[in-house]
């Protein structure tokens, strides 16, 4: 199997989920959970297709992340209404975990994808990963009347930054090496940000 069409896969049942929460909590119907959970799903690829030129991009090419997203967010949907297991509430209420596995494993796969396309590019590779990475999740806030996570205090594009640039340079020892190492670093500073609750400093005018 090869490890970037798995570790797409995970991100997309990842980012769904996080997509589906998002609308449950905005209260959306049924068709705007499942709308959400696709932008979130596939905002980044397109994003990272278009600036690669790759056109058109594969979430219209290939339908397996339209499914895995779907079929997500059904199952958030069922679960959220069906289970009396607080334990299973408190994960589906836990949006940024699942946006914080989502985040690494398309900051990772925008970083090898621009790597392979246009090697020798560095500063290209890590700006399309952070793309990659960030962009399904603006997409959702933006359709959820939310303020990006990117836009707020959250350690959120500084994990994608730091974990694509270390990746990048990973990757001269093998392509799979550089997904690992980008992944585990931006869900592990991603997941650190949250549990000690750090954020960057934010800017108040003196009164």
């Amino acid at each position: 199997m090869d490890l970037i069409f798995d570790a797409e896969i995970v991100g997309s049942i990842a980012f769904a989920v996080s997509g589906a929460i998002v609308a449950m909590e905005r209260r959306l119907d049924f068709f705007g959970i499942i709308i959400l959970a696709v932008i979130t799903t596939v905002g980044g690829g397109i994003v990272r297709d278009l600036l690669l030129g790759n056109i058109p991009p594969v979430a219209f090419t290939d339908p397996v992340y339209l499914f895995v997203a779907i079929g997500t967010a059904l199952a958030v949907v069922l679960l959220h209404k069906r289970t009396a297991d607080k334990r299973v509430a408190r994960i589906l209420a836990s949006m940024r975990y699942f946006d914080a596995i989502g985040l690494g494993i398309f900051t990772a796969v925008g970083l090898v994808t621009a790597i392979q396309l246009r090697p020798g590019e560095p500063y290209l590779a890590v700006s399309v990963a952070v793309m990659t990475g960030v962009g399904g999740g603006v997409l959702r806030d933006i359709l959820a009347n939310r303020v990006p996570l990117i836009l707020r205090r959250e350690i959120y594009a500084v994990a994608s930054i730091v974990g694509a640039v270390i990746g990048y340079f990973a990757y001269r020892i093998s392509r799979d090496f550089a997904i690992l190492t980008c992944v585990v670093i931006v869900v592990a500073i991603r997941l650190y940000a949250i549990h000690k609750d750090i954020h960057l400093p934010n800017f108040r005018e003196k009164s």
